[in-house]
This record gives C-alpha cells, sequence and structure tokens, in this order.
C-alpha cells in the first residue's frame, strides 16, 4: 500500500477543458488537455519619461517690409520777404558859394557835375572848367563867363540873360530853349552849338563864331549879328554871317537900323552897384533898354531905335537902382559909347 504523503501543491487555477468530440450519450469522450497557460507577468514599470526642458524659441524677427518710397510732394518754399532797399538820400543842391568855391579850388571840380536846376544867377565862375556839366534849367542870369569852358555842357532851358559870355568856348554846347537875351557872346565859340528854340534877343555876337550851329527857330531879333562868323576865318576869307544863309538856317532874324551901345560901371556913391543891380535908359520919359549890373559893377546894353521913330539927337537919361544917374548922352545909330553910371545913393 503505498503511503499516504502530504504535499502542498499549488495547482494553477487551470482553464475549463473543453471536450472534443464527445458526442452526448456517447462513450467517454476524448479529452483534451487544455495547455498551461503561462503565468502572465508582472507589469513592468512604464517608464516615466524625462522631461528635458523645454527651451523656449527664439523669436525670429519678422522682415519689416521696406516701404514703397513715395515720391515726396512737392512743397512751395516759403517766399523770402524782398527787403525794401532803404531809399537813396538825395544830396542838397549845390550853393552858388560852393560851385565858386569848388571851381577854385579843383582846375576839374566842375566837369561833368550835376548843376541842374539850381539858381545860380550872378555866379563868379571866369575861365572855370566845366565840361560837359548838366546846368539845364539853371539859373544864370548876369553870371560871369568870360572865358568859361562849356564844351558839350548841357544849357537847355537855361536863364542866361545878361550873361557874360566873352571868349566862352560853347562848342557842341546845348542851348535849346535857353534864355540868352541880352548875354555878351563877343569872340564866344558856338560852333556846332544848338540853338534851337533859344532867346539871343538883344544879344552881342561880335565876332563869336556860330559856324554849323543849329540856329532852328533862335530868335535874333535886335541880336547884333552883323559881325558875327558863320564860316571858319582862316578857310574863308568872307566869313561873316549873311540874313539870307541866317534865315535860311531857319533863324528869326531881320536888318535893323544899328543901334547905340553903351558899356562901363555902374556906380552907387562911388560904389560898383551889386550885381543883379538893374540899370535902365529912356528917351522922353519911354524906357527903351534895361539890364542888370553883372560883376564888379558892370553894365552893358543898346537902344534900338523902333521902326517909325526917329532917335537921332534925343536926350537918354539913365538910372541905377532906381537913382537916376548925373551922365546924360544923346543918342546916335551905330554910337558905341564906355559911360560909367553913378547916382548919389540913398
Amino acid at each position: 500500500m503505498l503511503g499516504t504523503c502530504s504535499v502542498d501543491v499549488t495547482l494553477a487555477k487551470a482553464a475549463p477543458v473543453t471536450i472534443v468530440g464527445a458526442t452526448p450519450g456517447s462513450g467517454s469522450p476524448t479529452a483534451t488537455p487544455s495547455p498551461l497557460s503561462s503565468p502572465t507577468p508582472p507589469p513592468l514599470p512604464t517608464p516615466t519619461a524625462v522631461q528635458e526642458p523645454t527651451s523656449t524659441p527664439l523669436p525670429v524677427p519678422t522682415a519689416t517690409p521696406t516701404p514703397t518710397p513715395v515720391p515726396p510732394t512737392p512743397t512751395t518754399p516759403p517766399k523770402t520777404p524782398t527787403p525794401t532797399p532803404a531809399p537813396t538820400p538825395t544830396p542838397a543842391p549845390m550853393t552858388k558859394q560852393e560851385v565858386e568855391a569848388l571851381a577854385s579850388l579843383r582846375i576839374d571840380g566842375l566837369v561833368g557835375a550835376d548843376l541842374s536846376g539850381i539858381d545860380l544867377s550872378g555866379v563868379n565862375l571866369p575861365s572855370a572848367n566845366l565840361y560837359s556839366a548838366d546846368l539845364s534849367g539853371s539859373d544864370l542870369s548876369g553870371a560871369n563867363l568870360v572865358g568859361t569852358i562849356l564844351p558839350s555842357t548841357d544849357l537847355s532851358g537855361a536863364d542866361l540873360s545878361n550873361a557874360d559870355l566873352r571868349f566862352a568856348d560853347l562848342n557842341g554846347a546845348n542851348l535849346s530853349g535857353a534864355n540868352l537875351t541880352g548875354a555878351d557872346l563877343t569872340r564866344a565859340i558856338l560852333s556846332q552849338a544848338d540853338l534851337s528854340g533859344a532867346d539871343l534877343s538883344e544879344a552881342f555876337l561880335l565876332r563869336a563864331d556860330i559856324s554849323n550851329a543849329n540856329l532852328t527857330s533862335a530868335n535874333f531879333a535886335k541880336t547884333d549879328w552883323n559881325n558875327a562868323l558863320c564860316r571858319n576865318p582862316e578857310i574863308f576869307p568872307n566869313a561873316w554871317c549873311t540874313l539870307k544863309e541866317l534865315q535860311a538856317a531857319g533863324a528869326l532874324a531881320a536888318l535893323t537900323s544899328s543901334p547905340h551901345v553903351f558899356s562901363g560901371m555902374a556906380l552907387i556913391n562911388y560904389e560898383a552897384a551889386p550885381a543883379r543891380t538893374t540899370v535902365t535908359a529912356t528917351i522922353s520919359n519911354i524906357e527903351v533898354a534895361v539890364t542888370i549890373v553883372t560883376t564888379d559893377g558892370a553894365y552893358k546894353f543898346r537902344i534900338h531905335e523902333p521902326p517909325g521913330q526917329n532917335f537921332t539927337g534925343k536926350g537918354i537919361t539913365f538910372k541905377v537902382g532906381g537913382g537916376t544917374a548925373s551922365s546924360t548922352v544923346t543918342w546916335e545909330a551905330g554910337g558905341d559909347d564906355v559911360l560909367n553910371l553913378r547916382t548919389p545913393g540913398g
């Protein structure tokens, strides 16, 4: 007999056995052993993934889009205000004394000078050089311009009445419209001068050279032009002017009877009368001539006999500055007397 052994056998719980091929009611079925199931191993621990530090991605710089160039809008630059120029001060016109001083200090001090429209009456400028100066419209009445250099000078519209222009050089000067009544132009050079419209009535033109001068509408009434030169005497043997050629040149000239000429000193109480003092002559209480004193008391005028009257043998009375002179003479055609006139004064 077999002894009983006590063995602790732990059987694994077998899977159910399925009997295959057993027909119900048949013999013993054939048992198909179920394979033993392998023990299921315990699950391995799932390894925990080590989290690597997540690096913060650097920001990728976004490309700044290049702006499309916009053409600049043309802007009108602000207007710079034009500065108003300061007015140029107009120099004061020169005085008579300043003109005389400048002429005496500098030989060319008055060359091309602007002396237009100023009062130079009775100015003393003998032999002064005023070449090409502007004296248009100036008052030079009674001025002493003996031997003054005046070529190409503008004397248009100037007052030269009773001016002393003996030996003055006025070659090519503009004397259009000038007042030359009673002016002494003895031996003055007026060749190629413009005398159109000038008034030369009662002027003295003894041996004055007016060759090639413009005489259109120049007034030669009672002018002593009989001894004026219309041609160069060094070239032409007969250079004296004739009435026909003066009229052909446009001058208002006529033949007149020869006047009686008077010149000399006008004195007031033995002193030379001031410049611009009036000197008058009367015949039968009718004023027949008038002039003014120039420099150093000098005066000069002529007395014409009007058409239809007879002055021959008639006495002439003179006045200086309103006072009656002591000298009296009788009128004669063609007379030429140097006569000093003296009044007692006030």
